[in-house]
């Protein structure tokens, strides 16, 4: 079975670290801590910095991830499909009082989470699909829970370019 490539974080700015790795943690990914005077493993598929510590990254792709570091992550994840943007992104959600939501590209899982409303999972929907410059979003939505299902495509459909049940 093939490796699957991991995100490695490189940074010396210990805020961003702990921003990074708690991101990366309640998004469901796995990730490598990395230090600048050694080699990046082969199992790393992106590498995650600072700004300023851009230039001293010397492994493509690379991310200088800034305020919003989910948004830093995906576009990193997005780096490591081989594509600098998303054609077709699938977001998958579970919905109820707290829905799940579910991001998949290319068959693979890329994020996973719980929002604690369908507002705020609805949102978070919109932001996915910026965040990973998608061409084209297909929300598909469980239909277990009606009320909480209508009041998320309420607020999704129209913008994201297909939304299924």
């Amino acid at each position: 079975m093939p490796h699957t490539k991991t995100i490695g974080i490189m940074t010396s700015d210990f805020r961003l670290f702990y921003d990074l790795a708690e991101a990366l943690k309640s998004m469901g990914l796995q990730f490598t801590s990395l230090t600048f005077d050694g080699r990046v493993p082969a199992h790393v598929g992106v590498v995650l910095t600072s700004a300023g510590e851009l230039d001293d990254v010397f492994f493509e792709p690379k991310v200088a991830v800034g305020d919003r570091v989910k948004a830093g992550i995906r576009k990193g994840l997005t780096l490591m499909s081989g594509k600098g943007s998303v054609e077709l992104l699938f977001v998958g959600v579970d919905p109820g009082e707290m829905p799940g939501i579910a991001v998949l590209l290319k068959g693979r899982m890329l994020e996973t989470q719980r929002a604690v409303s369908p507002e705020e999972a609805a949102d978070r929907i919109l932001e996915i699909r910026t965040d990973y410059a998608a061409r084209r979003t297909v929300l598909r939505i469980g239909h277990g829970d009606a009320d909480n299902r209508d009041r998320i495509l309420r607020r999704v459909c129209g913008i994201v370019e297909r939304c299924e049940i």
